[in-house]
């Protein structure tokens, strides 16, 4: 039998930078599938991206406390003080468990879709589908809560001066 031990999965190229950026890479992709942006119907498919990016977004935290570049408390401290990456890890959890037992904001979050008119590409008046999630009292716009955590991740990283 082969022995393989020596090889590296590709899976963990770049280490905790190479899941970063496909925090940024699933961003890209849920802003360009935003209602605002785009002229085409809304796609089971947007759904998808938005999933991966939430779920991707919050294991970044695995990845830097296992890769050791940053400690646990400091992790947690950026969770606490931050009421948007507590949503993203009780979507990330939910999609993972389905029920959540130890949810961070809300264990019956809801996500959902709604109509939305807007001034679209060359202002030409555009409907589009835009998804929301409601998490204990608040009403969050999936596709700026997944801007506002890649932005705090960046935040986050710059200030322990790792990008």
């Amino acid at each position: 039998m082969p022995k393989f031990a020596s090889l590296d999965s590709v899976h963990k190229l770049g280490e905790w930078k190479g899941q970063f950026e496909r925090v940024l890479r699933w961003n890209e992709r849920v802003q360009g599938n935003s209602p605002h942006l785009r002229d085409r119907a809304f796609a089971t498919e947007d759904l998808d991206d938005i999933f991966a990016f939430f779920m991707n977004c919050y294991h970044l935290r695995d990845w830097l406390n296992n890769s050791k570049v940053v400690g646990q408390i400091k992790l947690d401290e950026f969770f606490r003080n931050n009421l948007e990456m507590q949503v993203c890890q009780d979507i990330c959890n939910g999609l993972k468990h389905y029920d959540l037992s130890r949810p961070k904001v809300d264990s019956e979050f809801k996500i959902g879709r709604q109509f939305e008119y807007t001034s679209g590409l060359l202002n030409k008046p555009y409907g589009g589908v835009g998804l929301f999630v409601i998490a204990g009292r608040d009403k969050y716009n999936l596709y700026e809560l997944a801007e506002k955590c890649t932005h705090l991740w960046t935040e986050f990283l710059e200030m322990n001066g790792l990008v």
